[in-house]
């Protein structure tokens, strides 16, 4: 017993040290190498056996079986594993041909502003890999900005440039035919509303995205207007005179309004941003990418969710089996120990 329990250990420690080789190597790989790696059949191979490896020790090993903090890591390495397999690239593809199911690993999904899509298409050559049972609806797309941080750029009729802080009130003297170029107001988002055929540009609360600047350019007659300044689309930032102006903003974030379809109904709806995925139908969507020269579309990153809830068992149990091992054991010893030497 003692010597296979010696052989068991040996051997993961073999597997665990290959591994940490496999890691640095895959760090110089990149990231799509490392991942077709990581998922290739001789891979596969080596996830099995250390599975079995640590199955094996849960069963064999008696100091595991006295000690639940061990315990604990060891089932937790056992369901991490699995569920990791089971996610995986290679699986998927198993269970597409043998099993006939029709969920794929993952994939991209671009929308635009008030239309759905069914498709996870290929990252590189764009081609339908899969086609959902629902669709996923854009109502709306915006971005967040560093505010404090915006700068209004100038280019003169002659090529001078100059630069101003997207502060209200800010006020320079260019010349060149303009006595003088004031910041009015920033607008985070600009939209213009019709009132008793009226029409005025307002700041809207809701959701949406069309941030601009509010300039006001007095020319040397006296004469005074009143420009904006759009940063999603710089055609509409010459003026006349030659002047060409361009608001820049830094990206703070950016979120996605959701709904999906199913049976010609709203089943679910989320507003997504980066690291805040909407689930459904078995798949993760998270937010990856836009168009960032209008913002009329969002890109999607689809992830079959096969698997994850075993994994976050998995790191949910190896937290309970640390928390155990090094700090419930340790207070239960020296309890026992003062009981026993009457402290």
């Amino acid at each position: 017993m003692f010597r296979n329990s010696r052989f068991l250990i040996w051997a993961v420690f073999i597997l665990l040290g290959l591994l940490v080789i496999l890691s640095v190597i895959g760090t110089f790989y990149g990231a799509e190498r490392s991942k077709e790696l990581f998922n290739s059949p001789f891979l596969w191979l080596f996830w099995i056996a250390l599975t079995i490896l640590f199955v094996l020790a849960l069963f064999r090993t008696g100091r595991l079986r006295q000690n639940p903090g061990l315990l604990l890591m060891h089932l937790a390495c056992v369901l991490v594993l699995i569920g990791s397999m089971w996610g995986s690239n290679f699986s998927h593809w198993v269970r597409s041909d043998y099993l006939n199911t029709s969920k794929v690993p993952g994939g991209y999904m671009t929308i635009y502003e008030g239309k759905s899509q069914k498709f996870i298409m290929s990252h590189y050559i764009r081609d339908k890999m899969a086609q959902l049972p629902f669709s996923i609806y854009l109502r709306d797309f915006r971005m967040d900005y560093y505010w404090d941080d915006g700068k209004l750029l100038i280019r003169s009729p002659k090529g001078h440039f100059h630069v101003m802080y997207a502060i209200p009130g800010h006020t320079i003297m260019p010349g060149e035919g303009l006595s003088s170029l004031k910041i009015v107001r920033v607008i985070k988002n600009l939209k213009v509303v019709t009132r008793d055929d009226v029409r005025s540009v307002e700041d809207d609360p809701g959701f949406g995205s069309n941030p601009a600047l509010e300039v006001e350019l007095t020319r040397e007659n006296g004469k005074r207007e009143r420009h904006y300044v759009f940063l999603r689309f710089p055609d509409r930032n010459m003026f006349s005179g030659g002047w060409v102006m361009h608001y820049r903003l830094g990206i703070k974030d950016f979120f996605s309004d959701l709904d999906v379809f199913q049976g010609g109904r709203v089943v679910d709806h989320k507003v997504i941003q980066v690291n805040d995925p909407l689930h459904y139908g078995g798949y993760y969507f998270y937010q990856a990418s836009y168009d960032a020269s209008q913002g009329q579309y969002s890109v999607l990153s689809v992830t079959s969710d096969s698997g994850y809830w075993l994994v976050f068992a998995g790191y949910f149990i190896l937290c309970l089996g640390v928390f155990w091992y090094f700090w419930i054991q340790p207070f239960f010893r020296k309890a026992v120990w003062r009981l026993r030497n009457g402290d």
